[in-house]
This record gives C-alpha cells, sequence and structure tokens, in this order.
C-alpha cells in the first residue's frame, strides 16, 4: 500500500503537453520540411523539378537551424538537397558549355553569291592561237 501512495503519474506543471519531463525536444517542423524536400529533391532530380525541392530543402534546414546545431532531420535534409542542387547545376553548366562550345565551332559566316565559274577575261587572239596549233604569242 506504501508502494501507491508515492508514485506519481500527475502531469508536471511545467510540462502542458504531458511528456513526463522526459527532456525530449518535440520534432522541428523546419527540419523536418528540410528532410522532405530533400528526398523529393531525389526523387524529382531527373525532371529538373529537383532544383526547385532541393533549393527549398536548403532554406527550410537553414530555417531550422536557429540558435541550436542542425538536428539529424535538418542534416540529412540539408546534404540530400545539396548534393541534388549541385548535381542539377554541373548539369546545366555542362549543357550550356557543350552548347556553347558546339556552336562556336560551327559560327563561320557561310559563303553565298559565288559565282558557278572564274570571272575572267580571255584575250581572242589567245584563242585563236590555241585552235591554230600555236600559242598566239
Amino acid at each position: 500500500m506504501e508502494y501507491q501512495e508515492h508514485t506519481d503519474y500527475r502531469i508536471h506543471p511545467a510540462d502542458p503537453y504531458g511528456s513526463g519531463g522526459s527532456g525530449q525536444k518535440t520534432p522541428d517542423s523546419m527540419a523536418t520540411a528540410s528532410l522532405v524536400m530533400g528526398i523529393l529533391a531525389v526523387i524529382t532530380c531527373c525532371c529538373w523539378l529537383g532544383l526547385i525541392f532541393g533549393s527549398l530543402g536548403i532554406l527550410f534546414g537553414i530555417l531550422s537551424r536557429g540558435q541550436e546545431p542542425l538536428r539529424g532531420e535538418a542534416r540529412a535534409g540539408l546534404i540530400l538537397s545539396g548534393i541534388v542542387v549541385g548535381l542539377n547545376l554541373l548539369v546545366i553548366c555542362l549543357v550550356l558549355g557543350l552548347g556553347l562550345l558546339g556552336s562556336s565551332v560551327t559560327m563561320e559566316p557561310p559563303v553565298q553569291n559565288l559565282p558557278v565559274y572564274p570571272d575572267f577575261t580571255v584575250p581572242d587572239n589567245f584563242l585563236k592561237g590555241l585552235w591554230q596549233g600555236g600559242t598566239g604569242i
């Protein structure tokens, strides 16, 4: 009977949500959003939506930090988002660079309006001499 009298199952007044004073932190919604955006960025990285989701994941990860060090969810979201954004930017730079390199090779203007035959005049006495078997000179 004495054991039941000393056991206190009440909610502590300092903790209005009833966690029992265990010292556990509630999950940070920005860190969770960063992780979700990082996962979405990985899933959609090949259709260029990864750049948008990755940017949002980086933003949410930075905003979740506040005054404390990064939690596991925010750190994972930042890592995933950073990898996807970095790869997307690398692909964009490669595509643009190779496109500019390929277009610079063929940037010479095309030659137009060339005459079909060379434009020169032959003296009349030259042609007569050739037909008669002489040099005409």
